[in-house]
Formats: C-alpha cells, sequence, structure tokens
C-alpha cells in the first residue's frame, strides 16, 4: 500500500510522528493500541536485544495483533529521522469492518 492509498483510506484519523532520534515503537508483550504506517525511514524488529527483521517505507505494522487482540511478539524500534503514520485501534477496526462488509 502507498503512502496516499494508507492516507486516504484513513483521511482524518491519522497521526503523524515524526523520530528524530530512535526510539522504541512498542515492546514485546504490550498490547498495540493502534496500527502504522512506515512513511519514511525503517523499523527494526528485536528480541532479546537481536534484530530479527526489519521494515521500511511503504509498510504498516500492526494489523494482525489488534484484529487478533494479541501481545506484540517483538520489539520494534524506530531509526532515527523516520515519520510513522498512526491510526487507533478503534479507527482502523471501524474502516477494517467497513471495507470487509462493502467486498
Amino acid at each position: 500500500m502507498s503512502v496516499q492509498e494508507f492516507e486516504a483510506l484513513f483521511k482524518t484519523s491519522i497521526q503523524r510522528l515524526t523520530f528524530i532520534h530512535e526510539a522504541p515503537l512498542f515492546y514485546e508483550g504490550q498490547f498495540l493500541s493502534g496500527v502504522y504506517f512506515i512513511k519514511k525511514g525503517k523499523v527494526f524488529f528485536t528480541k532479546k536485544k537481536t534484530i530479527q527483521r526489519s521494515l521500511c517505507e511503504n509498510h504498516i505494522i500492526g494489523i494482525g495483533p489488534i484484529m487478533n487482540s494479541e501481545e506484540a511478539n517483538q520489539n520494534a524500534i524506530v531509526e532515527k529521522n523516520s515519520e510513522i503514520l498512526f491510526v487507533s485501534k478503534i479507527e482502523a477496526l471501524k474502516k477494517m469492518k467497513q471495507l470487509s462488509i462493502s467486498l
């Protein structure tokens, strides 16, 4: 999904998060409060201080955990100078429900 498609889908529900320093996005064991879209930069997923994988621009993070009410199974660290778009769990689930009804 492109950033334009994500922004069009969620319109006014988006919060823009800018990271000027490396920082945690969420921690292993945490219930996510929404979904994240990487607009610029990279997110590293770690377990026991070891990088397991990374995602870059135009990737969505958190759909599975919020749909299944599951805890995050890894830590997510945002690289410095990244921009992340955030949509709350309530808004994301509402939109997914609308989309599944219209499909």
